[in-house]
């Protein structure tokens, strides 16, 4: 269900999605529902940041579902969300 969720996801969701991944990775925790996370409106300025920038969103292209678990921390799109919800930011 979780493959067919980032599939079917538009770019922006699936960046605001990339970033909720992060941060949760950053802080230690697993997913949950990102909607319901009262951090939410931050995740979709991160993902308007993403959407407005081509390298970022050439780097979320292609992202498998598995890198949403574990965020693969070479790409460009990583170090932007790590660098937007790292030091106990949201």
């Amino acid at each position: 269900m979780f493959r067919s969720v980032i599939y079917q996801a538009n770019e922006r969701d699936r960046a605001a999605l990339f970033g909720y991944a992060v941060r949760q990775s950053l802080q230690g925790s697993g997913l949950g529902n990102m909607l319901e996370d009262p951090a939410v409106g931050s995740l979709y300025d991160f993902a308007d940041q993403v959407v407005a920038d081509p390298a970022l969103v050439r780097s979320l292209t292609g992202r498998e579902p598995e890198d949403y678990i574990h965020p693969h921390k070479g790409t460009a799109i990583y170090k932007a969300a790590t660098a937007r919800f790292s030091g106990g930011g949201v």
